[in-house]
């Protein structure tokens, strides 16, 4: 199989459990690439830009070809056509293609810049002429991430209440969406039962539902008040001194590592948490990250102070490995500590 936007191999343990034997995997980051022919020597991964593919891969077709999270990253329509033509033109006879996305009713660039989801139709007429036709599509998530607006004029008023409660709230949209049911529900049961109650509850309901909205809008604008800045700002801002004393191609870990990855694009950032880093759950599970960091070869921990507290205190069975670490820098950010720290040898 080809994975287009192979990463650090999330989808490994999938792929094996399903019987793949020869794993192809293509990314545009060099030290991603370096980091699974590392972990993954059995392997097969190259340096390339999907929406610059010449002669890469040429002659070669896969029973399984798969592009997951990762097309509507191309914003670009021209560039989009060309990788997703390319991945076409890598499926084998009898051979199969997943992609994923949204699926909008009309293209639709989101709120964030390197994001655009696409209708159907637009990729049915880059695949077809390849011979490739749509045989089965399955629902990935319900709630998870934001809403887009179906093109009606009463989805893009939903989407609209939907920013503006996200601005001042100031939260990730997928950390409060489970809510949204729960309150939907809510507000369906409690206006069935209004129509067989007293006049004075029917005229309470609705104040009450509003009180509700209010005191949510009232929280985002009391925690922007206070806190301005977030922890990825903290992060951020001591990137430069971990470059004036951190090698290039040195190896960091981090449970937060996605700015660190980002922005330390001269160093190979491993993330620790074990959910985006699945090979670290085990460790993690048996109390025994140490020895993972030590496999990996990481020579740095970054991160706030809390993380690398529960680190010490948790998530290693050698108490002495703790100890041992030695502490580089400590920079006080203005929701947190940002600390690096030297990995015993």
């Amino acid at each position: 199989m080809l994975e287009a936007g192979v990463g650090t191999g999330a989808y490994a343990g999938l792929w094996r459990e399903l019987g793949v034997e020869e794993w192809v995997g293509v990314d545009i980051s060099p030290q991603a690439v370096a980091y699974l022919r590392m972990r993954f020597p059995n392997g097969e991964f190259h340096v390339m830009d999907l929406a610059r593919p010449e002669g890469a891969l040429e002659g070669r077709s896969f029973d399984l070809v798969a592009a997951i999270d990762v097309l509507y990253h191309i914003v670009e329509d021209a560039w989009f056509e060309t990788a997703l033509g390319w991945l076409a033109s890598r499926v084998g006879e009898h051979g199969y293609l997943v992609v994923s996305d949204v699926f909008t009713d009309s293209p639709w660039g989101s709120r964030f810049p390197h994001v655009r989801r696409r209708p159907m139709e637009v990729y049915l007429k880059t695949l077809e002429p390849c011979g490739l036709r749509l045989v089965d599509r399955e629902p990935v998530f319900s709630i998870l991430g934001d809403p887009v607006p179906d093109g009606r004029g009463r989805g893009r008023a939903l989407f609209l209440i939907w920013r503006v409660l996200q601005k001042f709230i100031r939260l990730r949209g997928w950390y409060y969406s489970s809510l949204i049911p729960i309150i939907l529900l809510g507000v369906g049961v409690g206006l069935n039962h209004a129509r067989s109650c007293s006049k004075s509850f029917m005229k309470m309901f609705p104040v009450v539902l509003v009180s509700g909205w209010l005191m949510l809008f009232g929280i985002g604008v009391v925690r922007n008040m206070i806190w301005p800045l977030d922890l990825e700002t903290d992060k951020f801002a001591v990137l430069s001194k971990v470059r004036s004393v951190v090698p290039r191609g040195t190896r960091i870990g981090s449970f937060n590592a996605g700015v660190f990855g980002y922005f330390l694009d001269d160093m190979i950032v491993i993330n620790l948490d074990g959910v985006v880093n699945n090979a670290a759950y085990p460790y993690i599970a048996e109390r025994k990250l140490d020895k993972y960091i030590v496999l990996v070869n990481i020579e740095y921990l970054f991160d706030g102070s809390e993380a690398i507290e529960i680190l010490k205190q948790y998530l290693v069975d050698d108490e002495h490995w703790g100890r041992n670490l030695q502490l580089v820098f400590s920079e006080r950010g203005r929701l947190t500590t940002m600390e690096l720290w030297a990995v015993p040898r």
